[in-house]
């Protein structure tokens, strides 16, 4: 029995270079080497057999043309290979080539920035406050890297009441989003729901774009606790609030300092009130102070604390202000986002 002959073999010889336009869809190229084929329906059925054919390459791609392979050249080769076939693939992503523009995926962009923003009021208005009941001097700013993901899709309806709802808010709760796979809570806002241009109103097909803004550690802001005034208890047993001043020299404080959860200054022993009726143990008290339960229920210990002075409300804590208003995210996820 003759011995067959070998296999073509097959080399991919050019990796997938940048998108090209043609015929009005955007798609790529992909060229091929075949050696050991005698003729070009032998090297294009080894191609196929290779699974390098039609719709092969990735289940989500489509020849832009009606040929699935098209040489480019064919030559002799000086080996006892036999000849030595050049071909040419064309294709587009069906992302892009689907006639109905309904059942496309979301075309994304990605930019990304720094920014600083102050800290001085909540989502509701509420100026954000110590335990003593103050605000932060100097207010408090933060600064944070960010990455602003954009998402354009198509729509058969736009109802900006929806827009509405979740324009400027924070995911509640963990979200998948594309292109950032799964959120924490309070990690990513959406700052533009709306179409990309005009369109008219009896339109069945419109283009909607959708702007996140996700930082890494969270629209929530941890504030150390610390101020220039704090609770205290007078002779008559009264809990009041007062300046800070050092205990020796009387002198009101430059910095502000630490406060435990009840508004006393975790260092006691360094400080005092400039108040003529204060008592002699004026930090001893365990008044509970009017902060919103959010912030209550969420102080965080801060690194270090251990080594603080004790106090009657606990070691120093960062306080946990909420400054954005949090919507169910999961919604953009059933949209395909």
């Amino acid at each position: 029995m003759p011995t067959p002959p070998p296999a073509p073999v097959i080399t991919n010889v050019g990796a997938l270079g940048p998108f090209i336009k043609e015929g009005g869809e955007w798609g790529d190229t992909i060229h091929y080497q075949v050696s050991g084929a005698a003729t070009r329906y032998a090297a294009i059925t080894a191609l196929n057999s290779q699974g390098y054919g039609y719709g092969s390459i990735d289940p989500n791609v489509s020849w832009l043309t009606g040929y699935e392979i098209n040489p480019l050249m064919n030559m002799d080769a000086t080996d006892d290979k036999g000849p030595v076939w050049f071909f040419e693939t064309k294709y587009k992503r069906c992302s892009l080539s689907d006639p109905n523009p309904l059942n496309r995926t979301p075309l994304i962009r990605w930019s990304f920035g720094l920014i600083q923003e102050p800290c001085d009021t909540d989502y509701a208005g509420n100026t954000i406050a110590n335990t003593a009941g103050d605000p932060f001097d100097p207010p408090q700013a933060y600064e944070s890297n960010i990455a602003f993901l954009r998402e354009t899709k198509y729509f058969s309806t736009y109802n900006v009441n929806t827009a509405l709802t979740y324009l400027n808010t924070v995911n509640s709760a963990a979200v998948t989003i594309s292109g950032l796979g799964n959120v924490p809570a309070r990690s990513i806002r959406n700052s533009v729901y709306a179409p990309v241009s005009d369109y008219y109103a009896n339109a069945a097909i419109i283009p909607v774009t959708f702007e996140f803004e996700y930082r890494p550690n969270g629209f929530n802001r941890q504030l150390a606790n610390k101020g220039y005034q704090a609770m205290y208890k007078d002779k008559n047993g009264a809990i009041k609030k007062g300046k800070l001043i050092n205990k020796g020299s009387l002198q009101p404080i430059p910095q502000p300092v630490l406060l435990d959860t009840y508004g006393i200054p975790c260092d006691q022993a360094a400080y005092t009130v400039n108040d003529p009726n204060k008592a002699t143990d004026l930090w001893n008290h365990t008044q509970a102070n009017t902060l919103p339960a959010y912030i209550n229920s969420n102080m965080t210990p801060m690194n270090g604390a251990a080594s603080m002075p004790s106090s009657p409300g606990g070691v120093p804590v960062k306080l946990p202000w909420r400054l954005w208003k949090e919507t169910d995210f999961s919604y953009f996820a059933t949209l395909g986002l």
